[in-house]
């Protein structure tokens, strides 16, 4: 689930790749841009994943990328228009077998694998790995665009660990004050890093934590 969500545009060589508020990426990731060159669909990409050993998703070390050199790849999970038919309107299940002919085969570009009727076992694995969570969606489900429904839900592997707020990042976009909290943890008596907490907080809140960390 780690990741950024982006849109993917192919045409005659051409990519356009931007963020759902049409933000571009094409420089930020110009890696991604070229392994997608050699296709011709218009593709609906899932997210951007930097992934640590053993294919773990990190979303902090997303945030570094440029800084630091690692390993990226472009998940697809979805394909809503191919050679000018708009295919929003036809099952998820036929989208995706859809785009896993058409997707390109490179090492950077991954199509997102789904499982059926093993839910359970799958969240169970996840829980082991102590990854995020996973998206479970309707296989027969169409796209709506811009549109929150109960097609799509997120089930979150539910976590807890007590941490120490250590700095925080610069705001992004319309947030205001406070980006996200840099969170450590003692581990034999050395403080150290284990993450980044941005999301949950509302206004009044992010004021109080700014006002206490500003000083």
């Amino acid at each position: 689930m780690d990741g950024y969500r982006a849109i993917a545009e192919l045409e005659n060589g051409d990519v356009r790749l931007y963020s759902r508020r049409g933000n571009s990426f094409e420089k930020t990731y110009p890696a991604i841009v070229e392994a997608l060159k050699n296709d011709s669909a218009r593709v609906r990409i899932g997210r951007r994943n930097s992934r640590a050993q053993k294919w773990t998703p990190r979303f902090h070390s997303l945030q570094q990328y440029g800084k630091k050199s690692m390993p990226l790849q472009y998940v697809a999970f979805d394909l809503l228009y191919l050679d000018g038919c708009d295919l929003r309107a036809e099952p998820l299940r036929e989208r995706k077998e859809l785009l896993r002919e058409i997707l390109p085969q490179h090492p950077q570009i991954l199509y997102s694998e789904h499982v059926e009727e093993r839910g359970i076992e799958f969240f169970d694995a996840i829980k082991k790995k102590h990854i995020e969570g996973m998206v479970a969606k309707d296989a027969d489900s169409p796209y709506l665009e811009g549109a929150r429904t109960s097609y799509w839900r997120k089930v979150k592997n539910i976590q807890q660990q007590e941490a120490i707020i250590v700095a925080y990042t610069e705001p992004r976009g319309s947030r205001k004050m406070i980006g996200a909290l840099v969170l450590a943890a003692y581990d034999k008596g050395e403080l150290r890093y284990i993450g980044h907490s941005g999301g949950g907080f509302t206004g009044k809140e992010i004021k109080d934590l700014y006002d206490k960390l500003s000083k």
